[in-house]
């Protein structure tokens, strides 16, 4: 239990961090996806391969040594799940109720 501790204030001490995201775009020219975080910061990275919006990727982010969020760095990038569920405050986004995807629900309707 005591490596544990260590390791994760190892970790701590070097800015890293772990975030989830949801694909908001694709641009197959530029080899580029967008994602979005739950509280909207978007970020980019390189490798389109099969991502489609609504995908949601697992992230290790680089605090780049501040606290600001803006300039935090995407260091690596991990296909998640396909799971429209993990977003419902759908206000915040902007989005309709019926989610990000035309027809595609982010939660049950009631």
């Amino acid at each position: 239990m005591q490596f544990l501790s260590f390791l994760m204030a190892f970790i701590a001490s070097l800015g890293l961090y772990s975030q989830t995201f949801m694909v908001v775009d694709v641009n197959p020219q530029a080899d580029t996806v967008l994602i979005e975080d739950y509280n909207g910061f978007q970020y980019e990275f390189y490798g389109v391969e099969d991502y489609v919006p609504g995908d949601l990727v697992s992230a290790i982010m680089w605090d780049a040594g501040t606290p600001e969020v803006i300039d935090d760095a995407v260091l690596y990038t991990r296909f998640d799940r396909m799971d429209r569920t993990f977003w419902v405050n759908t206000e915040s986004y902007g989005w309709t109720e019926y989610g990000l995807l035309p027809n595609v629900p982010l939660y049950p309707k009631q």
